[in-house]
């Protein structure tokens, strides 16, 4: 595969989260469907229900995971349109490899964060899990969660950023792109959040240049999400790692200064 132009590299970086459904729908091969095409509902009931949220709730990200080599195309993946309560999707205190500022999810009292449950195969789980380095896949605990205002239980699994949530002057700053109902976090567009990330390397006069140098060399993508990490909030909420043989071993999600310093992924 061709290396990326600097143009499409800047695109990824600042379409992050990409366009997200309105409703529920399913991927399959690729393309987006209704729900009309997904298994059958006790089909449905042995598969994993894992948050989806910023690129994970996004066809067009999706359609490149589901391009991976390993990832089983013999199932189609299902997404729930959601409300996740007292939870809010922000920035998380890491660098993408194509140069973004990722999402991560944090407590937020009186937030309704509309986002996707995921019915995912413990194989598309799996091979989902390799595309998140710079996560650590968790199950919640307790989450009120309401898909078509009926509750979900067990707490599902969800993808928690491994560096904490960005800050910006103090607190952590939501994905303006993500409708919340009843925010109170201060939200930004990926633009702006780029600059806010930028500045902190005082690149911010030139934040293209600083994109593409971030996702054509990961040793420096490295080295700047250290820095962010090292001035990232911690997850509030209550989540424990997930068990399982999908599970990579690593730290923990829920304290800041700990867990997998990789080169940041998806």
């Amino acid at each position: 595969m061709p290396a990326p132009t600097d143009e499409e590299i800047l695109a990824l970086a600042k379409e992050y989260p990409y366009a997200v459904p309105a409703d529920s729908f399913v991927v399959a091969d690729g393309v987006v469907r209704s729900l009309d095409h997904a298994p059958s509902p006790g089909e449905l009931a042995s598969r994993h229900s894992v948050l989806a949220y910023g690129s994970n709730a996004a066809p067009e990200a999706l359609a490149r995971k589901a391009a991976a080599p390993g990832f089983p195309r013999d199932e189609p993946l299902v997404l729930l349109a959601a409300v996740l309560h007292d939870h809010d999707v922000v920035f998380s205190a890491h660098l993408s490899p194509y140069g973004a500022v990722p999402a991560t999810l944090q407590v937020s009292p009186g937030a309704r964060a509309s986002v996707f449950v995921m019915l995912a195969t413990a194989a598309q789980l799996a091979a989902i899990e390799r595309t998140e380095p710079n996560y650590e896949l968790v199950r919640m605990e307790d989450p009120r969660i309401e898909i078509e205002s009926q509750a979900i239980n067990p707490g599902p699994f969800a993808f928690l950023s491994r560096h904490g949530c960005l800050d910006v002057e103090g607190a952590e700053v939501a994905l303006e792109a993500v409708p919340v109902a009843g925010r109170s976090l201060r939200a930004m567009g990926e633009p702006q959040a780029l600059r806010q990330v930028a500045s902190r390397f005082g690149e911010e006069r030139d934040v293209d240049r600083f994109i593409v140098e971030t996702a054509r060399d990961p040793a420096l993508a490295a080295r700047r999400t250290e820095v962010l990490r090292g001035l990232g909030h911690p997850f509030r909420g209550r989540a424990s790692p997930a068990a399982g043989p999908s599970v990579r071993s690593g730290g923990s999600a829920m304290s800041r200064g700990t867990g997998e310093r990789s080169t940041p992924g998806w």
